[in-house]
């Protein structure tokens, strides 16, 4: 992850750019996803019951983690 800084109108604008390394590979995405779908805190529109995310969204990044440590 790099982080990209610009200065407009004196105010710092801050943005952080995923690198191709931070993303997770489909193997870990599609592993994640079957121990997401088999959890009895997935939700039927695809988001966690325990955090609230969506399932699909927080797999992108390679340092994500499973908020019940399933992954």
């Amino acid at each position: 992850m790099r982080i990209e800084e610009e200065i407009i109108d004196g105010v710092v604008y801050k943005k952080h750019i995923a690198e191709a390394s931070d993303l997770s590979t489909k193997e870990q995405r599609d592993t994640w996803k079957a121990t997401c779908i088999s959890c009895e805190l997935y939700q039927e529109n695809s988001t966690c019951g325990s955090c609230g995310c969506i399932v699909d969204a927080i797999m992108s990044m390679a340092t994500s983690k499973c908020p019940e440590n399933k992954w």
